[in-house]
């Protein structure tokens, strides 16, 4: 029983590890995650966004824009109780110094990622039990 409870506990952690990425294709994010909800574009509210998807990633709802290439420009969360990692949006973020860009202490905050193909915008924003990120490649 031990052996089939650290065999399920490895699976579901390799599960978890490929994620769609800022900066990743439309395909890709269809390929990573099976709950995926197609949604319509507002071209008045994101004139740059040719496609939109909203996923589930590590309990949060996750929302992401994609360009004329397909490529993700931006993933943002919206209403949550926790702020989101930058992990999440942002591929291997943990090993990137960022850089602070503003700070409102206990409302705002903006870093600045330099990925090895883009400069990736990080901000957070909010109240307590109404927090969202962003992030978005820095134009």
């Amino acid at each position: 029983m031990k052996n089939f409870l650290f065999t399920v506990v490895v699976l579901g952690m390799g599960l978890r590890m490929a994620f769609g990425y800022i900066g990743d294709s439309y395909d890709t994010f269809l390929k990573e995650y099976k709950h995926v909800k197609i949604l319509s574009v507002d071209k008045n509210i994101t004139p740059h966004a040719k496609r939109a998807l909203e996923i589930e990633k590590n309990g949060f709802k996750v929302y992401a824009l994609f360009d004329e290439k397909d490529i993700c420009y931006e993933e943002y969360t919206l209403k949550n109780k926790t702020l989101p990692s930058p992990d999440l949006f942002i591929k291997d973020a943990s090993k990137i110094k960022p850089k602070l860009l503003l700070r409102i202490p206990l409302r705002m905050a903006v870093w600045e990622y330099d990925t090895p193909t883009y400069k990736i915008i990080y901000q957070t924003f909010g109240l307590p039990g109404y927090l969202s990120a962003d992030a978005r490649i820095k134009q």
